[in-house]
């Protein structure tokens, strides 16, 4: 097993609560943990061993999970919800065997807490990333990606110490940091090919799947810049630059993509200038030759 330092963050968001609000309390007029209204909320209460011992994550703004060791076993388990309709969406045990000894250092552990750091559906296949540890305040633990389809854990990847964990949905692939470098994988976790992940960082990640043109190739836009390019290349294949000549230092305020067709997408871009006036531009770019047009 492989040892992994993180920063263990649990995100627990309370809705409807003012800072003049009491904490609701039982028959005895003790408070209630705030942690067991979340647990009620999704019909949890008697899921897990220790209430204060549980990690509980959102994803996006529709995903939920909830982790620690279950009551009346020695497993520690992961529950995912639709965080809107309250339903469960998968349930597993992501350790099979709760006793692990570490490489650095080398010792053995008992995994009885938890954490979901990465979460991503794409089709019918969800990955996961995620670490057991002794408890919510060790730096010691064993993390893997995992592969779910049908309720089922497909196949589990060993991550290595000090690994990022990084998982990206490209069309109905996934691009997944495997710690010796940054890879493509179909969704049955076998890898298509390596990717030039360092030349665009983290900004593939805020591109659209409208955006993806095919299993390896995207239109990138970044600034007043807009590339063609290839995940296993080092360039791109163009790049074009949006005429701001007749502005006075614009400054973008955002992009919007507003359409597609055959070979041509559509932009809108939200800038200010030095002088504080605000404008827009449209721009048709041809993805075949990096060609721009104002319409």
């Amino acid at each position: 097993m492989k040892r992994i330092s993180s920063i263990l963050l649990i995100t627990i968001i309370i809705s409807g609560c003012s800072k003049n609000d009491t904490i609701p309390t039982n028959a005895n007029l003790s408070p209630i943990n705030p942690i067991e209204i979340i647990l009620r909320e999704y019909n949890l209460s008697n899921k897990f061993h220790n209430t204060n011992n549980i990690s509980i994550r959102e994803f996006s703004d529709s995903l939920i999970s909830f982790g620690g060791k279950l009551k009346d076993s020695p497993k520690i388990g992961l529950v995912i919800f639709n965080s809107k309709t309250k339903s469960k969406l998968i349930e597993l045990i992501p350790f099979e065997d709760t006793k692990v000894t570490l490489e650095k250092p080398y010792i053995t552990v008992i995994l009885n807490y938890i954490y979901c750091s990465k979460l991503l559906q794409n089709s019918n296949t969800t990955v996961i990333n995620v670490t057991g540890y002794e408890n919510m305040f060790s730096l010691d633990g064993v993390s893997y990606y995992i592969f779910i389809k049908d309720h089922k854990i497909i196949k589990s990847t060993d991550m290595t110490y000090g690994c990022d964990g990084i998982i990206i949905g490209w069309k109905q692939n996934f691009i997944i940091n495997n710690c010796d470098g940054v890879y493509q994988f179909n969704s049955s976790d076998e890898v298509i090919t390596r990717i030039n992940y360092n030349r665009f960082n983290n900004k593939i990640e805020h591109m659209s799947q409208d955006e993806i043109l095919n299993d390896f190739e995207g239109i990138w836009v970044y600034g007043y810049s807009i590339k063609r390019i290839d995940l296993r290349e080092e360039n791109p294949i163009w790049t074009s630059y949006i005429d701001t000549s007749k502005l006075n230092q614009p400054q973008i305020d955002s992009i919007k993509f507003i359409e597609k067709t055959e070979n041509q997408f559509t932009y809108e871009y939200s800038y200010t200038e030095y002088s504080g006036t605000k404008g827009k531009i449209k721009v048709k770019v041809d993805i075949d030759t990096g060609e721009i047009k104002y319409p």
